[in-house]
């Protein structure tokens, strides 16, 4: 019996240029069931800016900066704008009110 074999050549993927990844965190741990919009905080990883600034769960994050937050990609998106150290405006739905706080971002 005889077998033959198919070589297919691979080009290996380039190396994500310096500045495409996501730097910046705001230490919160998303809903990935929340359809939108925004993003609903499930919890928070401790000593993080959203923790130091009071963000809690179950907050909805719905505006970065003057940036509506969609959903899930778009605040992960929105995330890759900013350097770790940046001061960012986090607007949140709590309950039926609207929260503005202050939150500068860590290294991720």
């Amino acid at each position: 019996m005889a077998f033959s074999a198919a070589v297919v050549a691979v080009s290996p993927r380039p190396q994500a240029e310096a500045g495409q990844g996501r730097r910046a965190s705001l230490g919160t741990v998303p809903d990935f069931a929340f359809p939108g919009p925004g993003v609903r905080v499930s919890g928070l990883v401790p000593g993080s800016p959203a923790a130091t600034a009071g963000i809690r769960e179950g907050d909805v994050i719905v505006r970065l900066n003057d940036a509506a937050v969609g959903n899930l990609q778009e605040y992960s998106n929105l995330l890759r704008t900013f350097s770790p150290g940046q001061r960012v405006s986090v607007t949140l739905r709590r309950g039926t009110e609207d929260v503005r706080v202050d939150v500068t971002l860590a290294e991720r």
